[in-house]
């Protein structure tokens, strides 16, 4: 059951992520091409509208987020969003002696803490 929240939840955060950064990393490399992107023959402009094209098929930003906020979130009281936050707090536990680490981990806390406050604010 609590893999099953887990999973639920992170779930369209990662739809999400994965159409935004395909967008994004396809447009970086058009621009490599510079006006030669959009040239038929290199590939790249079929690409960029492939990629252009997931956001329609779901709608899949705003789609995932009000899935995440309304059903993955308010729905279950931040069942999820709980899970989320104290496998960081046990991340963040775990290595805190740890010198690779170390600069990262108040920030890390800082940001979970923030994100706890914000989404489960009434």
């Amino acid at each position: 059951e609590r893999a099953d929240t887990l999973v639920s939840f992170l779930t369209p955060i990662s739809k999400a992520c994965q159409t935004e950064w395909g967008i994004e990393n396809t447009y970086n490399a058009l621009q490599c091409f510079g006006g030669h992107g959009y040239i038929r023959e290199h590939g790249m402009e079929q690409l960029a509208r492939d990629a252009r094209i997931t956001t329609l098929y779901e709608g899949t930003t705003g789609i995932q987020a009000l899935d995440l906020i309304g059903r993955k979130t308010a729905s279950s009281q931040g069942a999820g969003l709980k899970l989320m936050l104290a496998e960081i707090e046990a991340f963040a536990k775990a290595n805190e002696g740890n010198p690779a680490l170390a600069e990262f981990i108040a920030p890390l806390r800082g940001k979970a803490d923030e994100w706890g406050k914000l989404t489960l604010a009434t």
